[in-house]
């Protein structure tokens, strides 16, 4: 009878994901575990079991923290959830009024901008008639959306002077000419 070859499993990789399946469940029983000792930990696994439930909350916990709260507290967060949805359900007219303007204000502004940066990225495209077509106004614009993103995410920007040099060097290294990038950033400076 000819014996089958076992085959080699390689382990360097089978290992670590088993790791990575099975640590979110470790976490949540030692946390579990601390919940039952430390009466501070279990309190904070109501803040944590309704935070994470609210789609716009990110905690940035690990996993198992978050798994071990809300099965600590599934129940009273779910009662706490269900509150919340009747106090929002019963929000006063005047205040649903003053979220409404507020918002047509916040949406004035927002066009006010607009305008703002497209009258700029004229009077710098005036400047230039070797860029004169509509793709490479809205490249540019792209551009400098993407550069201005970027520095507003930067932990290292901090002011106006350090993020209009930050978007600068930005859209130099995306290809435009120092010459434009710096008339276009004086608009907004000045």
């Amino acid at each position: 009878m000819p014996k089958s070859e076992t085959p080699d499993i390689p382990w360097e990789t089978v290992i670590p994901e088993i790791v990575k399946i099975f640590t979110p469940f470790a976490q949540a029983i030692i946390w579990l575990g601390l919940t039952k000792y430390d009466k501070r930990v279990n309190a904070m696994n109501n803040l944590i079991a309704i935070g994470e439930v609210i789609p716009a909350i990110d905690l940035g916990l690990p996993k198992g923290v978050v798994l071990g709260a809300l099965y600590d507290k599934t129940g009273d967060s779910m009662e706490i959830i269900a509150k919340l949805i009747d106090a929002l359900e019963n929000i006063p007219k005047d205040v649903k009024d003053f979220i409404d303007k507020k918002e047509e204000e916040v949406k004035e502004v927002i066009e006010e901008t607009k305008k703002d940066v497209e009258e700029a990225v004229e009077e710098v495209f005036e400047l230039y008639p070797d860029i004169d077509t509509p793709a490479e106004k809205d490249q540019f614009i792209s551009d400098y959306r993407e550069c201005e993103r970027g520095a507003n995410d930067a932990y290292y920007v901090i002011g106006t002077r350090s993020k209009m040099a930050y978007i600068t060097s930005c859209l130099i290294q995306k290809g435009w000419s120092s010459k434009l990038v710096g008339e276009y950033i004086k608009r907004f400076i000045e």
